[in-house]
C-alpha cells in the first residue's frame, strides 16, 4: 500500500463508521411504561407567564412514545394542550419531534406540526418559538420513572 493509500483507506473507514452512527435507530425506554413529566414552564411574548407543565406519556412494546395529556397550571392563562395524544417521532440519541403539538396560550393558538424536544438524563427540555402566535415556550420536565433513548436492539 502506498503512503497515501493507507490514510485514505483509514479516512474512508472513519467516514463509514460516522455514517453508520448517524443512521442508528433509537427508541424510548423502558418499553410498555407510563411516565409523568413535570416541571417549570414559561410562556413568553413580551411578558412572561410562569407555569408548571405536566405531561402523561406512554411507551409501547416497540419503544414508541405518545403524549397522552398535557396540563399547565400556575399563573392565570398558562395554556392548554389540545387534540391529544401527540406522537413523538424521529428519535435520535438525545432528541425527538413532538408531532401535531396543539397548544392554546394566553397569546392565542400556538400550534405547530413539529416541536423539538431534547432528552437528557430523564429530563425533557422544550424550547420553541411558535410562528403563528409569536410566543415562546420553555420547559424543563423531569420524568418519572426515568425516560431515556436507547439504540434499537439494546435492551
Amino acid at each position: 500500500m502506498t503512503r497515501l493509500a493507507f490514510p485514505l483507506a483509514l479516512a474512508a473507514g472513519a467516514l463509514c463508521i460516522a455514517t453508520a452512527a448517524q443512521a442508528q435507530v433509537y427508541k424510548f425506554s423502558p418499553p410498555s411504561t407510563t411516565f409523568t413529566a413535570s416541571g417549570p414552564a414559561s410562556i413568553t411574548k413580551g411578558e412572561q407567564v410562569q407555569c408548571t407543565m405536566t405531561m402523561k406519556m406512554r411507551t409501547n412494546a416497540k419503544g414508541h412514545l405518545k403524549i397522552l395529556s398535557t396540563k399547565f397550571s400556575g399563573d392565570s392563562g398558562c395554556g392548554t394542550g389540545e387534540n391529544l395524544p401527540w406522537k413523538v417521532k424521529q428519535p435520535t440519541f438525545n432528541s425527538a419531534m413532538i408531532m401535531g403539538f396543539e397548544f392554546t396560550s394566553p397569546f392565542g393558538d400556538c400550534s405547530y406540526p413539529q416541536v423539538p424536544m431534547f432528552l437528557d438524563a430523564g429530563t425533557i427540555i422544550i424550547g420553541f418559538q411558535f410562528p403563528d402566535c409569536g410566543a415562546g415556550l420553555g420547559a424543563e420536565l423531569t420524568t418519572s420513572p426515568t425516560l431515556s433513548l436507547v439504540a434499537a436492539g439494546a435492551d
